[in-house]
């Protein structure tokens, strides 16, 4: 059974093809290239959601053969200037 999250437990990207073992897809957050699809399922946002981020260069892309691809590495580094810093009460 494949696994279902990283060694730190954060949750791993669904294949969009499940006779793929996710574990494989995405073993090195580093260096794999994730469409579209995998990296709003990873971020749990809407596909149109991604784009509006995309086209803002909020995150990083990159054109491969005329596909847009992320680097799931880069974009967490891109997203967390926007992390919301612990407030005391």
């Amino acid at each position: 059974m494949p696994k279902s999250v990283w060694s730190d437990g954060r949750p791993l990207p669904v294949s969009p093809d499940a006779s793929v073992a996710t574990e494989t897809l995405f073993a090195d957050p580093y260096s794999c290239l994730l469409n579209k699809r995998n990296i709003a399922s990873y971020l749990s946002l809407s596909e149109n959601s991604v784009d509006r981020l995309r086209k803002r260069r909020i995150i990083p892309f990159l054109i491969v053969g005329g596909a847009i691809r992320f680097r799931l590495a880069e974009v967490e580094k891109a997203l967390e200037r926007y992390r919301v810093k612990e407030v005391s009460l």
